[in-house]
């Protein structure tokens, strides 16, 4: 996994200072899952996990930008994706201009143009 100790590092700090943590998950078995299995790990670690599954058929798949702003809203400083990212380019954009860090975790085919997480 590139940047993995990046990531590491980013998650580490989160948890140590209690940060408010948006995990957006994809709405399908292994992104529901992944949610749930970092929601509980971030949680027991110390962060302050805030999950957000997106509604198939009013948002569509992976990340969007309403959600993104919504989440920042609520206080989230990181926004780690579960199952979900790899191509938003655009919505990645927005949560940094929005002040978050992001970590894409997925394991889908990697394209042309990653978005400018931080991992």
């Amino acid at each position: 996994m590139p940047n993995l100790d990046v990531a590491v590092e980013r998650l580490a700090r989160a948890c140590r200072a209690g940060e408010t943590v948006a995990v957006y998950g994809d709405y399908d078995v292994d992104g529901v899952t992944a949610t749930a299995v970092l929601t509980e790990g971030l949680r027991a670690l110390g962060a302050t996990p805030m999950p957000y599954l997106p509604d198939r058929f009013t948002e569509g798949y992976g990340p969007n930008v309403r959600a993104i702003r919504r989440l920042a809203d609520q206080g989230a400083t990181l926004l780690v994706t579960a199952d979900t990212g790899t191509s938003a380019v655009v919505e990645v954009a927005e949560a940094n201009g929005l002040g978050m860090d992001v970590v894409v975790i997925a394991h889908h085919t990697i394209p042309d143009r990653l978005p400018d997480a931080l991992a």
